[in-house]
């Protein structure tokens, strides 16, 4: 009985010491370790090998499409085709063949804005992410907003046609304004895009209009 006790013990210890366990083997240092769980749990991402997720990495092109599109469930179920699209049909630089070449198509045809000349490895910034995550989400129902405007101390750097995403997503609690900037132009790193997914996907709950 005393060594099923000490084993019983051990195994608590155990339990006790290893805390939290995260979906990928190098987000634990991350504040937003328990988003990109979250979104592993539900197959949206799945990190760069399997084992690790690069949360301090710079978000690319390919990575911000892929992601929308899985988490947002983008499809071209509501298309007729009399030959299936190919990405080359609609960007000068994105290849057919690679594991992204579907998102890029599935989000040009649901109205996401992506440049024509894009590359698949150009970074993102904030508000170019911001923007392509608002209109993802948009694509799921119609929703109210709280009209509130932000007054931030770079507003001036922000693309006309970006500022409403952002200030919505400011507003529903996605993005989070510290200093009073919001640093569009800054690339955006892996580990906040899935948190800002994650904060998203909580608000994807279509509101009935008469």
């Amino acid at each position: 009985m005393e060594r099923f006790k000490v084993l019983a013990f051990v195994i608590v210890l155990q339990f006790f010491f290893i805390g939290t366990v995260f979906a990928f083997s190098d987000i634990d240092q991350s504040p937003y370790a328990k988003e990109i769980t979250q979104l592993e749990e539900k197959g949206i991402v799945h990190g760069v090998d399997g084992v690790n997720y690069m949360p301090n990495k710079d978000l690319t092109y390919a990575e911000g499409v892929q992601i929308t599109k899985a988490a947002f469930d983008l499809n071209l179920a509501h298309f007729t085709f009399i030959k299936a699209p190919v990405p080359s049909d609609y960007f000068t630089n994105i290849q057919d063949d690679k594991w992204y070449s579907e998102a890029f198509i599935v989000s040009y045809l649901n109205d996401i804005t992506i440049p024509k000349d894009v590359k698949a490895h150009d970074k993102m910034t904030r508000q170019q992410f911001a923007h392509m995550l608002f209109q993802a989400f948009n694509q799921t129902g119609d929703y109210m907003f709280i009209e509130k405007w932000n007054t931030l101390e770079d507003e001036n750097e922000i693309d006309s046609d970006k500022m409403d995403s952002i200030q919505k997503l400011i507003n529903a609690n996605v993005i989070s304004v510290k200093d009073g900037a919001f640093h569009p132009n800054q690339v955006l790193k892996r580990d906040e895009a899935a948190a800002w997914v994650a904060k998203t996907l909580q608000l994807a709950v279509p509101t009935e209009i008469e």
